[in-house]
């Protein structure tokens, strides 16, 4: 898995950057079998702050890494902090 998550940025200000960043060819060699494993994240509100909302963000994060494989950890209202990109691997 990687997880971007710059301090600071939005959820869509992390895509556009992830989207004009000029990646060295082959670096998808790192994901796991081609698949996407890239996710982005908005850090500010739930990873990079110290406090309880931490063990939000890591509930978060273990929501999206066993996506459907048990009920979600996620707490109700924290909106969207978290995209996986779709095709990241091809």
């Amino acid at each position: 898995m990687i997880v971007l998550m710059p301090c600071g940025y939005g959820l869509n200000q992390v895509a556009k950057e992830f989207r004009d960043l000029a990646l060295p060819e082959g670096w998808t060699i790192c994901l796991p079998f081609g698949m996407a494993a890239l996710f982005l994240v908005e850090a500010s509100g739930y990873f990079s702050r110290p406090g309880p909302r931490l063990t939000a963000g890591v509930a978060i994060l273990a929501d999206a890494f066993h996506a459907g494989q048990r009920a979600s950890l996620t707490p109700s209202g924290a909106g969207l902090v978290l995209a996986r990109v779709a095709g990241a691997g091809t």
